[in-house]
């Protein structure tokens, strides 16, 4: 038994860990998901075709390309923006306009994360996201026409800022938020690539700090959009929501390290790509500071090769030391640091939002359970 786990087996970084069938499961509020596809079909990509019309091929390009990739993962992570908006803004504030700009910089924040995951499959050599083919094996001129996509998507998003939010008070810090987001994304994706050669997997500094640029900062700024769209701009609160939002980011990644080996593939459309690639992650980190130096050794024998048999040898690595407890055990030890930081807000709207988030992410109750032993897909 695991003394006092917080939170149940229900929240959403939690089911991976009890080989849950349906790892994808929507935030209790986020309802009203047949809005957010109707304002990203029906708005974004004929206002973004729009904007290119005039260069040949590229309004259709556009539709294709931002259609496919939108959202390029779970659409239910990113309810934040609305989640924070719906919670801190006025009842009198909540028109009809004012929630579909809402969703609009729900879909504005898909988008800006699809353009780097398209990137990322690149520096990856990745053939699935999320089950489907990525975008450069399927578009027109391949991977190096699908690297300019991205520019072009950018620019799309600051068009429809400025179409849509040039009058609004937030206006400028919002496109702070998209132009940090890309800047981080950028630091962190090239701290990554520049790590695989790196074969110390216990350099926890080297992880934490492309980590921090990658995951923390790129999806701390996402509910910000929600709190500027609100008209809070008061500078202490975003910083601290931010802060707090950032500890979810991580979190994401630290559950998709540990997903890539024990989720199967048609639950997570992942494809062992960390494994393949020599990647370092929070499994490796973790497992090394474990490990005996027999199974250490072993380890770096079998880690980062395209042989299943060696793969697969990786993940009895990591049954041996009990790997999942230790991703429970993190977890539980972050929510603590987590509930600590929402306590210290001043605004009451914003708490209840980062607490609403985080319990969708954990469960919502201090529960023990047993922890099954996980049986390899």
């Amino acid at each position: 038994m695991i003394p006092k786990t917080l939170g149940n087996f229900t929240g959403y970084v939690l089911r991976i860990a009890l080989n849950k069938k349906h790892v994808n499961v929507r935030h209790k509020l986020d309802t009203d998901i047949g809005k957010y596809y109707q304002t990203l079909n029906d708005v974004v990509i004929p206002e973004c075709m729009e904007f290119v019309k005039d260069a040949q091929g590229l309004p259709q390009r556009m539709k294709e390309c931002i259609g496919y990739t939108t959202p390029y993962c779970y659409e239910g992570w990113n309810f934040c923006v609305e989640l924070l908006y719906k919670t801190v803004a006025d009842k009198p504030h909540q028109t009809e306009e004012n929630l579909k700009k809402m969703r609009i910089l729900r879909v504005l924040s898909d988008m800006s994360h699809s353009m780097h995951f398209i990137l990322d499959d690149y520096a990856d050599k990745a053939e699935f996201r999320q089950g489907k083919k990525i975008w450069a094996s399927i578009c027109e001129g391949g991977q190096e026409a699908a690297i300019y996509d991205t520019f072009t998507v950018n620019y799309l998003i600051n068009c429809m800022l400025q179409r849509h939010f040039r009058n609004d008070p937030g206006f400028t810090k919002m496109c702070e938020m998209f132009s940090w987001v890309n800047g981080n994304s950028g630091i962190g994706q090239v701290l990554d690539i520049l790590d695989h050669k790196n074969s110390d997997f216990s350099d926890y500094a080297s992880w934490k700090n492309k980590v921090e640029y990658k995951s923390r900062n790129t999806m701390c700024a996402f509910p910000v959009l929600g709190l500027l769209h609100a008209g809070l701009t008061c500078n202490d609160l975003i910083h601290k929501t931010m802060d707090i939002f950032g500890d979810y980011g991580l979190m994401f990644q630290v559950w998709n390290d540990f997903m890539d080996f024990y989720s199967v593939q048609e639950e997570s459309g992942k494809g062992n790509y960390d494994c393949k690639n020599n990647v370092k992650t929070w499994a490796t980190i973790t497992a090394m500071s474990h490990f005996n130096p027999a199974q250490a050794k072993e380890f770096r024998d079998c880690y980062g090769t395209n042989d299943p048999a060696k793969r697969s040898r990786v993940r009895e690595l990591f049954d041996e030391i009990d790997l999942p407890r230790k991703y429970l055990d993190y977890l539980r030890n972050i929510r603590v640091t987590v509930e600590k930081k929402i306590s210290e807000l001043s605004d009451a709207r914003v708490r209840d939002a980062s607490t609403s988030y985080l319990e969708w992410l954990h469960g919502n109750g201090h529960h023990d359970v047993e922890l099954e032993i996980l049986k390899a897909p």
